[in-house]
């Protein structure tokens, strides 16, 4: 029963919402959440950052989006609940910030995915990722650029000035199995 409510949980999130989860400027941190800072480029893609439970093998989704959106002024700021483990997922590449179709990439059979835990009371600056084409392919590339994370969080969320540290994260084989989609149009209708 769980997989088939989340499948619809999930297809709900993806098909019309354009934003789940971005935090409120007046946010606060309390002691059992977590505020996870991303920088993310190029801004008119879509980024879903999800809870994950970590196995031998690598991880596994346990539940729709922590945050979903595009990246403002260049951030995904969200949160998490404090302890558990969170991964930036699927990226929706769209065409520009007016699109809202795109082709999906997440990462799936083995491959690696960016994983970080919610620490209990903190604001943690995760990396900045970058991504581009290579081919197909969607290839992300993470880089460390916290001073100007802490300038955005310090200038835009006045209750968190002062508070973002640096949070690690692992590159971590994701365990979900590789399912290509082929969208069907049916003349006539």
């Amino acid at each position: 029963m769980k997989r088939p409510l989340f499948f619809f949980a999930s297809l709900f999130a993806f098909a019309g919402c354009q934003s789940l989860g971005h935090i409120e400027k007046s946010q606060s941190i309390k002691p059992d959440e977590s505020i996870f800072v991303f920088g993310a480029s190029p801004e008119q893609y879509f980024y879903n950052v999800i809870p994950v439970e970590l196995k031998p093998k690598g991880y596994r989704t346990v539940r729709i989006a922590a945050l979903y959106g595009r990246p403002e002024g260049g951030y995904l700021v969200g949160k998490g609940v404090a302890g558990e483990h969170l991964a930036l997922s699927t990226v929706k590449a769209t065409k520009d910030k007016e699109s809202i179709a795109g082709p999906r990439y997440t990462p799936c059979g083995g491959k690696r995915g960016l994983v970080f835990r919610a620490e209990p009371g903190k604001v943690l600056y995760i990396t900045h990722a970058t991504y581009s084409f290579e081919g197909n392919l969607l290839v992300p590339r993470f880089h460390d650029d916290f001073e100007s994370a802490r300038r955005y969080i310090d200038e835009n969320f006045p209750n968190l000035r002062g508070k973002l540290e640096r949070g690690p994260y692992e590159l971590i084989p994701a365990l979900a199995e590789c399912v290509i989609t082929v969208p069907i149009t049916i003349p006539g209708r």
